[in-house]
């Protein structure tokens, strides 16, 4: 029986492409505001439960997620490479975007657009800086996550949409403008740079920002690439990063479009 690392090499979690096909559509984004309600027992009833402690903008945090994560690899069947379950653990990108947040004023009273919030780290630095934040999620149970973990950091309920900004017309269910869009390693394809790439320019108000926090993959750096090539700015800072059992440099882009 394979591995789980050679099943999560094989798969693309360590940034490699994949030629899975395109995703199905989907049904509609709903909305959905989850509080102190969604409680650990349903999520216990799917998952083994563990936390993880991270340490941002100088607080102790302890995130809640799936125990081993690779299992939850193990589990996808044959062929079925569009529910890869990113979303299942911490990620550097994510604590890197999350002490940004949580280090500067410029979230506050912001409308703010977090892409892929998986376990809720940005998404509750997010809140805790003062954004008026919206975070997006493909996966049910990344919001359900999402929604207990800003609860319990922040002290406030998560406004969520279930939705894949990857699929058909995102721009329409999205509800932009938005002054700040966040995401952290997001790109772990080449399928995901021209959608990605073709969304924000729709997403942002004038004057806006995308923060992408990207650990130097080959599907992070076209992305950038390309914004670059269609005169985006791009201030960009490289932090190198210890922890989450991973030792790498993040780049830190704050790009803005042209104009």
């Amino acid at each position: 029986m394979r591995s789980r690392q050679a099943a999560r090499k094989r798969r693309g979690l360590w940034g490699r492409p994949l030629s899975a096909p395109e995703r199905r559509a989907e049904a509609p984004a709903k909305t959905a505001v989850y509080g102190a309600a969604a409680p650990p027992d349903r999520l216990a009833a799917r998952y083994r439960l563990g936390r993880t402690p991270v340490q941002v903008g100088g607080r102790s945090w302890s995130m809640l997620g799936p125990a081993d994560p690779d299992s939850l690899i193990d589990a996808i069947q044959p062929n079925d490479d569009d529910r890869l379950p990113y979303w299942a653990q911490l990620w550097p990108a994510g604590q890197v975007l999350a002490e940004a947040v949580l280090t500067t004023d410029a979230l506050a009273g912001q409308r703010v657009l977090e892409l892929g919030c998986g376990l809720g780290l940005t998404a509750a630095a997010a809140l805790v800086a003062g954004a008026e934040l919206l975070a997006v999620d493909c996966e049910p149970d990344a919001l359900a996550f999402a929604a207990y973990n800003v609860q319990a950091l922040a002290g406030v309920s998560l406004v969520t949409k279930l939705g894949n900004w990857r699929g058909p017309d995102p721009g329409a269910w999205l509800e932009p403008p938005y002054d700040i869009v966040l995401a952290a390693d997001v790109l772990y394809e080449r399928r995901d740079v021209e959608p990605l790439a073709a969304l924000v320019p729709q997403l942002l108000a004038p004057g806006g920002w995308l923060w992408l926090a990207e650990p130097r993959r080959e599907a992070g750096g076209r992305f950038v690439a390309l914004l670059r090539e269609a005169g985006w700015d791009d201030v960009v800072q490289s932090v190198p990063f210890a922890g989450l059992g991973q030792r790498l440099v993040v780049d830190l882009h704050r790009l803005t479009p042209p104009g």
